[in-house]
């Protein structure tokens, strides 16, 4: 797999997700985007209760989930497919809190922002048609690459 051709890799992103008691979760982790699925793998999630915090900090193969992520997708031999299917079977039973949307399937349309004042990905569901959700809050350095990168996508939003 090669970076900007098959793949985007966000090492230092986040995404809300909810939290106890109906409450939002802020989480830190790695945005990995492949031109089939949107992946955001937590490395570290705040669980925001109504009285308390509770950081969870997540590891795999003895190794962070940055570090981890960074290895993998530049493992020797690895394609594409067998990426997606790693991460489908494999890492979305054992991880608590990884998201994994198909480009093709779950979603009717999505946006990449990168502006000045903030940078993410925006996901309109097929499943409720109510309006833009975020996917990835935080793009960083990165957010005009990963715009590039899915500029020519049938799906993304003009």
């Amino acid at each position: 797999m090669q970076e900007k051709i098959n793949y985007m890799i966000v090492e230092r992103s986040q995404s809300i997700g909810s939290g106890g008691a109906g409450l939002q979760a802020l989480n830190d982790g790695v945005f990995v985007g492949t031109k089939k699925y949107l992946f955001f793998i937590p490395a570290k999630m705040q669980d925001m209760d109504t009285r308390s915090v509770t950081t969870s900090t997540f590891y795999y193969a003895g190794m962070d989930m940055t570090s981890f992520m960074s290895q993998k997708v530049k493992e020797q031999g690895l394609r594409v497919e067998e990426f997606e299917n790693f991460m489908i079977t494999k890492l979305g039973k054992e991880l608590e809190g990884l998201q994994i949307l198909s480009l093709e399937n779950d979603i009717e349309q999505f946006k990449v922002n990168a502006g000045f004042f903030g940078s993410g990905i925006l996901i309109n569901e097929t499943s409720r048609k109510v309006g833009w959700k975020p996917f990835v809050n935080k793009l960083g350095k990165k957010k005009h690459e990963v715009k590039q990168f899915y500029i020519d996508h049938p799906k993304l939003a003009k």
